[in-house]
């Protein structure tokens, strides 16, 4: 099926969560309304929490939603649970499981509850949206990442290269351009190939198979530089789907 941009939408990209007994024993009771009851210091809904990150940090393989950067820790002062249709706005989707992925701290504050990310109007009596077409940004649930946004690394910054309206769409509520101005925790092309030309040009003088002879040698270490070049010329693209 094509959406009205002309992409194809991709397979389910997260499985929704399915809610324990007793946090489902108290999600049957709230009104609906009172959204307020999310940031409480309430057992019930810190166990909530716990349990929406407990589950989608693995199966977001540890990136955030929107900026899809890798966060290595299960700490929630890090991750923080994302209402992709506003609580205070769509107090009615506050437990819903589509509506609900983990982001983090810096996407959700930017983000907030900007009002135009949808395209149908909601009223009280309709359901959550099941269609990618009804969202202006990218859903974690319905969208393939790969198809909206582009990451590159260059020179240790990442760029995000929109490839659709939902992509752009989602760089400026999230201020992704953020990653484009500071330095960022991770392998620059310049540690690739000093990396890459030591593994391969290291020998084992005790064994004559792996030997390299001196113009072998630096014939391999041309061949990696023109490489790495290419790389420094057009960065690295990065894949970073929840599934394929």
């Amino acid at each position: 099926m094509s959406s009205s941009w002309g992409v194809t939408m991709s397979k389910p990209q997260l499985e929704v969560i399915k809610f324990s007994d007793a946090s489902s024993s108290f999600i049957s009771e709230y009104d609906g309304v009172s959204y307020k009851i999310w940031n409480e210091d309430d057992k019930r809904i810190l166990k909530i929490r716990k349990e929406i990150r407990d589950y989608y940090i693995p199966r977001q393989k540890n990136l955030c939603a929107y900026c899809r950067q890798d966060l290595l820790t299960t700490d929630g002062n890090v991750w923080t649970v994302e209402h992709i249709l506003s609580k205070s706005k769509h107090p009615k989707f506050l437990f819903e499981p589509l509506n609900l992925a983990l982001v983090c701290r810096d996407c959700n504050r930017k983000k907030s509850a900007k009002e135009d990310l949808i395209n149908i109007t909601l009223s009280s009596c309709e359901e959550y949206p099941q269609k990618s077409d009804s969202f202006n940004i990218i859903h974690p649930h319905f969208d393939k990442y790969s198809l909206y946004i582009e990451i590159i690394l260059q020179g240790g910054r990442y760029i995000y290269n929109p490839l659709h309206p939902k992509g752009r769409k989602t760089i400026d509520v999230c201020d992704l351009t953020r990653y484009a101005v500071i330095e960022v925790t991770a392998i620059k092309c310049d540690d690739l190939n000093d990396h890459y030309k030591k593994l391969l040009l290291e020998t084992d003088d005790d064994d004559d198979d792996y030997v390299l002879s001196d113009d072998a040698k630096l014939a391999l270490k041309a061949r990696i530089e023109r490489i790495f070049e290419r790389e420094r010329e057009r960065g690295m693209v990065f894949n970073r789907d929840f599934v394929p």
